[in-house]
């Protein structure tokens, strides 16, 4: 009986493993973290991305991943609210440099463009809500963090910052 739940045990670890794999090796920070850590819930995979300013300072956001066309998609649309020290983050399969934009995204958010070395390639602030305008970065970019407006500002980041993503244990 042990074994039965030992195996059983098991085979839900590797399934939790392979659900938070999708991010790519090389946008993963250089080593996870116990405080960090990267857990599934309700098929949302959640995670904490490591900013470091210019200035040295250290910023964690958690953040949900959308890392399918759908979930990319979909973004931050319909959420009301989106409280400090929280986002989504995007993961593409390759460099990109595809417009974003606010349609049906009631708050205003600051979006950073990520690119494959982790470093702010450009960033909106203060978006505005609902807009249907498009946010088309400078130069290409790997991931995106969208976070509340003011987040930018708040933090004193900027481009060529670095920004990765941590999956604990």
């Amino acid at each position: 009986m042990s074994i039965l739940i030992f195996i059983l045990l098991f085979s839900v670890a590797c399934e939790r493993v392979k659900e938070v794999s999708v991010i790519p090796p090389p946008l993963l920070g250089s080593e996870p973290t116990a405080d960090a850590p990267a857990v599934v819930v309700e098929n949302i995979s959640v995670a904490n991305v490591a900013l470091e300013s210019s200035s040295g300072e250290k910023i964690s956001v958690t953040v949900e991943i959308a890392s399918t066309p759908e979930e990319r998609r979909k973004g931050l649309q319909g959420r009301e609210t989106l409280d400090d020290g929280y986002g989504m983050w995007f993961v593409f399969p390759e460099d990109v440099q595809d417009p974003f934009w606010m349609k049906d995204t009631p708050i205003s958010l600051d979006i950073i463009f990520i690119d494959s070395n982790h470093a702010v390639a450009d960033f909106f602030e203060n978006t505005i809500p609902n807009s249907e305008t498009l946010l088309t970065p400078q130069k290409p970019y790997r991931t995106v963090l969208e976070v509340p407006a003011g987040f930018m500002k708040k933090h004193g980041l900027k481009v060529g910052d670095i920004a990765t993503l941590r999956l604990g244990s």
